[in-house]
């Protein structure tokens, strides 16, 4: 295994980050439908 190349953190960054800000902005557009 070589060393990890900083596009691949990158990518595995975006990976996990990426299904934390789909939930934040559906959960504050489905709050502000609500009101």
């Amino acid at each position: 295994m070589g060393a990890i190349k900083p596009w691949q953190l990158l990518v595995t960054g975006i990976c996990c980050l990426l299904p934390v800000v789909a939930a934040v902005v559906g959960g504050v557009w489905a709050i502000r439908r609500e009101k």
